[in-house]
């Protein structure tokens, strides 16, 4: 939770960039972000090209285009990554 940088900083807290952050949430988001890098690298080759096309906002489409998969592959690989995302408790992360 971010505070104003007025407030005293206790011996728990720290400031991250120019706010003020509880450094128990700093360390649990810093922890999901390890989990969804260590879930991006368990995925194969394809599966890592498509989520990093999909970060930039490309359409299904274009993605397919791009990566010259059919577009029936490419959302077949989107719910298996998907799948993924929510077994390991990373729903938060999906759109």
């Amino acid at each position: 939770m971010a505070e104003s940088l007025d407030k005293a900083i206790a011996e728990d807290e720290t400031l991250h960039g120019d706010v003020l952050v509880d450094a128990e949430s700093l360390t649990d988001h810093h922890l999901i972000h390890l989990d969804v890098e260590a879930v991006i690298e368990s995925l194969t080759p394809l599966q890592r090209d498509i989520c990093q096309l999909l970060e930039q906002e490309y359409p299904v489409m274009i993605v397919a285009e791009i990566l010259r998969k059919p577009r029936t592959k490419v959302r077949d690989e989107i719910k298996r990554i998907k799948e993924i995302f929510l077994q390991k408790g990373l729903k938060n992360y999906l759109n």
